[in-house]
């Protein structure tokens, strides 16, 4: 099987999990399907195999409903079924058992927000539909060489915004953040959707395809000290997201992690780092602040030996 019908299965898993959660909602409002998108991204950096993956995307589907464990062994197959149905039982597992691998995954997840991981009925059904166009959009499109949907990135900056309490504009336009530039969707389509404000932070962060990779860097740092409060936040959550991402290659793969990059990691360096002393002018707000202490902290991890990098740069 190759790269391509992986990521399609994958695409399939992830419709399927929206489907089932849909009207659901975690703590702060946010589609609860946010939960299980992340686990099973978080599993695929990890570089476990497409079970793993697809039973991250649906460890969580039957449990307002266990009938739904015969569509699921349809679907996927009883080994996947299998290990979901596990995953909500309380029968004791083996140490190697995937579901305990997706229970690990998460832990880590919600303790990262801290919420119980309880799904609510009450939520923001605007933000639900734009999470479901998001999808749409992005349909067929795949993150570099993981060929996980490429989706599962926007869904992570949006729920990194609802998270750190921002409203249901910046939560949308976090869902949105690249649609003009991956898709055929123009700024009207966004504007007559979700409102001019959504279209228009999506708008101001959307980079020229035209540029090279580092002017496309230079604009994005420099638009950081002049944009306004909301572009700044969904830019914030996005790159905040990209780096998080880049953590979990890291700790798995350490140096050659920059082999699947088109530029090297001095370049990467200098991006983020610039990155960094943007966001740290913004660090005494609220909720800037946390943004910030997280980039911060994973970017120590990543680029540990920044100061020598410097010297290459």
């Amino acid at each position: 099987m190759n790269n391509l019908e992986k990521g399609l299965n994958y695409q399939e898993a992830l419709r399927f999990s929206e489907l089932v959660h849909r009207d659901f909602f975690d703590e702060k409002g946010f589609p609860f399907v946010g939960h299980p998108v992340t686990v099973a991204r978080n599993i695929c950096s990890d570089g476990y195999n497409k079970k793993e993956v697809i039973s991250g995307f649906l460890h969580d589907a039957v449990k307002h409903d266990y009938y739904l464990i015969d569509e699921i062994k349809e679907k996927f197959g009883e080994d996947i079924a299998e290990t979901v149905y596990r995953n909500n039982s309380p029968i004791p597992f083996n140490k190697g058992d995937s579901a305990i691998i997706i229970d690990r995954y998460e832990e880590e997840d919600l303790k990262k927000f801290d919420i119980s991981g309880e799904m609510l009925r009450k939520g923001s059904k605007n933000v639900q539909k734009a999470l479901k166009d998001s999808i749409n959009f992005h349909k067929g499109q795949f993150r570099k060489l993981k060929k996980i949907p490429y989706v599962t990135h926007p869904i992570g900056v949006a729920r990194n915004l609802s998270h750190y309490g921002c409203g249901e504009d910046l939560v949308t336009a976090g869902l949105f953040h690249d649609v003009l530039e991956m898709t055929d969707k123009q700024y009207e389509d966004i504007k007559d959707g979700y409102g001019k404000k959504v279209a228009d932070i999506v708008g101001e962060l959307t980079d020229d395809p035209q540029d090279s990779w580092e002017d496309r860097k230079i604009k994005n740092i420099e638009n950081f000290y002049r944009c306004s409060r909301s572009v700044r936040l969904v830019g914030m959550a996005d790159k905040l997201d990209n780096l998080e991402s880049m953590q979990r290659d890291y700790k798995r793969l350490g140096e050659d992690t920059w082999e699947k990059f088109n530029r090297p990691k001095e370049f990467h360096a200098w991006y983020f780092g610039s990155l960094k002393e943007a966001f740290s002018n913004f660090k005494n707000l609220e909720p800037e602040k946390h943004m910030f202490e997280r980039f911060d902290t994973i970017f120590e991890e990543v680029f540990e030996d920044y100061e020598k990098l410097k010297e290459i740069i």
